[in-house]
């Protein structure tokens, strides 16, 4: 294949910062060969280490600083394809490649211009997050006619994988890479950051039960925070993350009137080069989904890789998605998260049977160090390219 076939142009509506995902998969391309240019559109300019050889050509949007209101939804949506597929189609490549539904209309046209291959990278079920922005009356007749279009998909998980094909009309099966850290043989065994947080607010010695990620009302915080006094003696739930300031305040002011500031405590979110090193100092990680649509039903949490590659078991919402790695794979426990009741039995179930424990860690270490890491994941990307440039 010539170094000039190998020219990849992804686009993201979003930070890159936070996208794990769009960064691994970039920097596995150029580690295969590829030259690589990433479009972004973020909120503000991002100051981006760890990404070379990767191009990344960021361009704010004038809607953004002008409409801050969702009455200006459609503009700025309108102003994102039209500068964004201009970029594209500046940036020649062999390959247009779309990082969530918004991306796929300029991807698209960029690829048509081009005569391209065009890939759409379904980090999510867009049309069924139950949110104004992805509005399924108003996405759903666009991104089934350009899925027709497609010459791959990549998606997340197998769940998901079969509603994109079957029921969404992709003409080509997806490509399942699931958002695996990458393998890490070696953790840290004298750095216990989470156990010294917890010891500074008089929590010395304690179990940690973790929780991290984005602080989100759909990730049943409330339910936990409820189940609290129900632990075990010795203890300490830590939310470790970033989310929309007025929330966490409501969930701060929930465990105060609960007199739980010593049993729950709030961690700023870390570098995502150090997340491993405070996930395997936890106990116990927690992975819970509110069931209010199709989105979080069939999720595949970015977090539920890392307490595996972490070693530690996890205790989930009994959801689809979640089931085909906690159940089939025996790496934690599931448990109704909308009942405060069922969260507490399975926390104390895992921490108050030591030999189950130390199995299911075990599982999990293994799993992900022969399955579930991204240098296993990233050679199903690296085979759709190589048969989508074969086939050009």
């Amino acid at each position: 294949m010539s170094a000039k076939a190998k020219t990849v142009c992804m686009i993201l509506m979003g930070e890159l910062t936070y996208d794990g995902r769009v960064r691994k998969e970039a920097l596995s391309l150029v580690k295969h060969g590829y030259r690589v240019t990433v479009i972004t559109m973020p909120k503000a300019r991002e100051k981006l280490d760890g990404l070379e050889p990767v191009r990344v050509k960021q361009t704010l949007l004038v809607g953004r600083r002008l409409m801050r209101q969702s009455s200006g939804l459609a503009f700025k949506y309108g102003e994102f394809v039209a500068r964004a597929a201009a970029r594209a189609i500046a940036q020649p490549a062999s390959v247009y490649h779309a990082h969530d539904l918004p991306a796929l209309l300029p991807a698209y046209i960029a690829a048509k211009v081009k005569g391209a291959r065009l890939v759409y990278d379904a980090h999510e079920l867009w049309t069924e997050q139950g949110t104004s922005y992805s509005d399924r009356n108003v996405w759903r007749r666009p991104e089934r006619w350009l899925l027709r279009r497609v010459d791959g998909v990549v998606t997340v998980n197998d769940s998901r994988a079969k509603i994109i094909h079957e029921e969404y009309g992709s003409p080509v099966a997806p490509v399942v890479v699931r958002n695996c850290p990458p393998f890490s043989q070696a953790l840290p065994s004298d750095s216990q950051p989470l156990r010294q947080f917890a010891a500074t607010h008089g929590q010395r010695g304690a179990r940690v039960v973790l929780y991290q990620g984005g602080i989100a009302p759909d990730r049943c915080y409330e339910t936990l925070i409820d189940a609290v006094p129900s632990l075990r003696n010795g203890v300490v739930v830590v939310l470790l993350g970033y989310g929309n300031e007025g929330y966490v305040a409501q969930l701060k002011a929930r465990v105060q009137e609960k007199g739980l500031q010593s049993k729950v405590l709030f961690h700023a979110a870390v570098p995502n080069a150090q997340i491993l090193e405070y996930t395997a100092s936890a106990d116990l990680g927690v992975v819970f989904y509110d069931d209010n649509c199709r989105n979080n039903r069939y999720c595949a949490p970015n977090k539920l890789y890392d307490y595996m590659m972490a070693g530690i078991p996890s205790v989930a919402s009994d959801l689809p998605g979640i089931q085909e790695v906690v159940q089939r794979e025996d790496v934690g426990v599931l448990v109704n998260s909308k009942d405060h009741r069922s969260i507490a039995t399975g926390i104390n179930r895992l921490l108050d049977d030591p030999d189950h424990y130390q199995v299911q860690r075990q599982k999990a270490l293994r799993l992900a160090q022969e399955q579930f890491n991204w240098e296993r994941q990233e050679h199903e990307l690296l085979g759709l390219y190589e048969r989508l440039l074969k086939a050009a």
